[in-house]
């Protein structure tokens, strides 16, 4: 069907059987990572060389529809490469890993206006529900419009009824008509997806959104999370024991000031990993949500939260 497309848009047979990878039947659907199996498998097997220009197409969740176009650099040689080296024994270790962006000329984004739910909400809210009302609160203090939002970004943990899929930011846009009809009013378009990395997903979706803010891809980026108790009425003992809110920003580049966020860090304790888990539990009349907590949990967060903030990028 995409091959299809392109070749009607393109009015010419660019894609066809002989260069297009389906891997759908050795592979199963691998959702967000099928692009990076089937890039490691076709340069394992030579289908992939340096030099080779590539088409990505993604069609998900009903309203995110994209194409990417990549050249390879020596990428395929250097897989191949790193590979065919003999197998090294890595010692175990708890060394934090350290991420940060390292471009000088990334624009700085500004919080350009925030939306949440009045404090005074009680009682049991639906995730969708709580974030309609965040995000239409962001947007009636913003100086956008709806349908200039280019790009949506959900990056909360707890959603009702445990929802991973369609893609909470599609559903988002369609319940606030955000360019949810394809074309959308004067050709706009928004793209709309999800980045769940618990508690670090927030800033993660910052940072995403300022490297396609950078890219020229749109000018503006709406974040939104919303954390949903699921156990309330069947299993209070099973709570995760957090208020029910939603929150929604809107982030801008502003090239010609100097305010915002700037470069990126994030580190992993890696040590730590077991001292926050969650896993799905059968049992009683419903499953649940079983949450299990190390006792200093809380003084863990503070001893690495200090150092973060401390640390300059050079």
């Amino acid at each position: 069907m995409v091959n299809q497309q392109i070749n009607r848009l393109l009015n010419n047979t660019i894609c066809h059987d002989g260069n297009t990878i389906n891997n759908l039947e050795q592979r199963g659907n691998t959702a967000s990572t099928a692009h990076f199996v089937a890039l490691a498998d076709h340069i394992r097997n030579n289908n992939i060389q340096s030099g080779d220009k590539i088409v990505f197409s993604i069609s998900a969740s009903g309203l995110t529809i994209g194409t990417g176009l990549y050249i390879f650099d020596d990428l395929p040689d250097r897989f191949r490469h790193m590979e065919s080296k003999p197998a090294v024994e890595k010692k175990a270790t708890t060394k934090t890993v350290l991420h940060s962006a390292t471009n000088a000329i990334v624009p700085r984004i500004s919080i350009e206006s925030v939306g949440t739910i009045p404090q005074e909400s009680n009682g049991k809210n639906n995730s969708m529900e709580l974030l309609h009302r965040a995000a239409t609160d962001c947007l009636l203090k913003s100086s956008y419009e709806i349908g200039e939002i280019g790009l949506l970004i959900y990056s909360g943990v707890y959603r009702s009824e445990y929802l991973l899929e369609p893609a909470y930011a599609s559903l988002l846009a369609g319940e606030l008509s955000m360019n949810a009809t394809s074309p959308g009013a004067d050709g706009r378009t928004t793209l709309a997806f999800d980045v769940f990395n618990g508690s670090m997903g927030f800033l993660n979706s910052c940072y995403v959104a300022q490297q396609i803010l950078a890219a020229g891809n749109c000018v503006n980026a709406m974040i939104v999370a919303a954390e949903s108790e699921n156990d309330t009425s069947l299993f209070t003992n099973e709570i995760v024991g957090f208020r029910e809110t939603a929150s929604a920003l809107i982030l801008a580049s502003h090239p010609l000031t100097d305010t915002g966020f700037s470069r990126f860090l994030f580190r992993y304790h890696v040590e730590s990993i077991n001292a926050y888990t969650a896993n799905y539990k059968t049992g009683h009349s419903k499953p649940h949500l079983h949450v299990m907590k190390d006792d200093s949990l809380e003084a863990m967060y503070i001893e690495y939260i200090f150092p973060a903030t401390c640390l300059k990028i050079r």
